[in-house]
């Protein structure tokens, strides 16, 4: 049977069995910029929310659904149970709402029907009610993915939506060791009658795992393995119809490149005044890929998660293999660490993986528990993984707040505001 842990720890496994070389950390911006996170609060601005304006999270847990307030005391509400799926199906990894009014998501999904090969994909499912304890769920459809098969287990992990409703997901391929078989796909509508049309943007990838995207269509990728370790930007007129599938290539020397530009901005998790950054103008596939967060840049050997701040000026990137959260600002401002590493260095290790952030800025992230390395295994502790959020309001980094505690095996995490906050839409993550 398909774990889910198998792909949460890769990135330990990955240490242990010193897979990974750390290469060239990104360069130095001429100017440093301490950046913020959160948004600059207007002098003398009021402001009255209540809990459900900061979002619910909603997260994988043991092969459960649940979603939790974000803000204190985080009320809890399982709204699948483990179990309750097609045989053998479990769900988890990252939680992706659809960017309109329908209150759907979608959710990477293992299969292993009695009798049948181990396949993975995604299932599809119905939203409704908008707050704690008024929600209600059912699953009403899912697909295989055609990723290859794996050495160590197929799984599917990562997705995001374009604003257009453009779904894009990961296939792991092989997780620990072997090529690099990880893929990413884009979907194409309808994704409930039937299995939806597939096009492969880009394979030989290296256990590629979260994904993110911005108000301008670009898609951001965490690949936790050399050697295309790092976070990947891929961007262009992506393919409106199986017809133009297209495979990304090499962006060209050159281009513009916003982790290196020396522009003093600031992060800022919320929307611009002036409204989002447009969308690519329709025309032929044409799709581009670039790696602009090196493996190694500010300590992160392992990218596992990563979040584009709804104001498109920042990630968010998780590191499980060191424990380490780290903010890039996209504008040239030095990268900050939210969650350092342990220190000293032991054996035993935080695994923080998943990463979303709420309108005010706080980072949620799950954090799969200690795990022990013995003999180049990777032993994960029992019910003890977390879901943990930090405030970044202030200048200084505060330290994770637990929003839930004792959890087996979470492993993926994905944001819900309601039509109040959204604007009439579900959030993407």
């Amino acid at each position: 049977m398909i774990e889910a842990w198998k792909c949460r720890v890769v990135a330990l496994a990955l240490v242990a069995a010193s897979l990974v070389s750390i290469t060239a950390a990104c360069s130095s911006p001429k100017k440093t910029v301490t950046p913020e996170i959160a948004p600059t609060e207007q002098p003398g601005a009021v402001t009255t929310t209540v809990p459900q304006d900061q979002g619910v999270v909603f997260s994988a847990v043991d092969g459960n659904i649940d979603a939790y307030l974000s803000v204190a005391p985080f009320t809890k509400q399982r709204v699948v149970a483990a179990g309750t799926g097609p045989e053998g199906t479990t769900p988890h990894g990252q939680i992706c709402f659809a960017p309109d009014a329908t209150k759907r998501f979608v959710i990477a999904e293992t299969r292993t029907p009695r009798g049948f090969p181990a396949t993975a994909g995604w299932g599809i499912y119905q939203l409704t009610g908008d707050n704690i304890d008024t929600f209600r769920v059912r699953r009403v459809g899912g697909w295989d993915s055609p990723g290859d098969m794996s050495v160590d287990s197929p799984t599917t992990y990562g997705c995001t939506f374009l604003s257009d409703g453009r779904l894009f997901t990961t296939d792991v391929g092989n997780q620990r060791s072997g090529p690099a078989t990880g893929r990413l796909v884009e979907w194409f509508s309808p994704f409930d009658s039937a299995a939806p049309t597939p096009c492969v943007i880009a394979d030989a990838l290296a256990t590629p795992l979260s994904l993110s995207s911005d108000a301008s269509g670009a898609v951001y990728l965490a690949s936790a393995r050399t050697p295309t370790a790092g976070v990947w930007r891929f961007r262009g007129t992506f393919p409106a119809a199986v017809t133009g599938c297209v495979k990304a290539t090499d962006e060209p020397a050159g281009e513009p490149d916003p982790t290196t530009t020396t522009t003093e901005t600031r992060r800022n998790v919320r929307p611009p005044a002036e409204g989002p950054t447009p969308t690519m103008p329709p025309g032929p596939a044409s799709v581009t890929a670039k790696r602009i967060i090196d493996q190694g840049s500010s300590g992160l050997q392992t990218p596992t998660g990563v979040s584009v701040a709804p104001s498109g000026k920042a990630l968010v990137v998780t590191s499980a293999a060191d424990g380490l959260i780290v903010a890039f600002d996209l504008f040239g401002a030095q990268p900050e660490v939210i969650l350092p590493a342990s220190q000293p260095p032991s054996p035993v290790v935080r695994n923080p993986f998943a990463v979303a952030i709420t309108p005010s800025g706080a980072v949620i992230y799950v954090d799969s528990g200690p795990s022990t390395i013995i003999d180049s295994q990777v032993i994960p502790a029992t019910n003890a993984g977390s879901i943990d959020q930090i405030d970044t309001s202030s200048s200084r980094v505060r330290p994770p707040i637990t929003m839930a505690e004792h959890l087996n095996n979470p492993d993926g995490i994905g944001l819900y505001l309601p039509p109040s906050v959204s604007g009439g839409s579900a959030s993407k993550v």
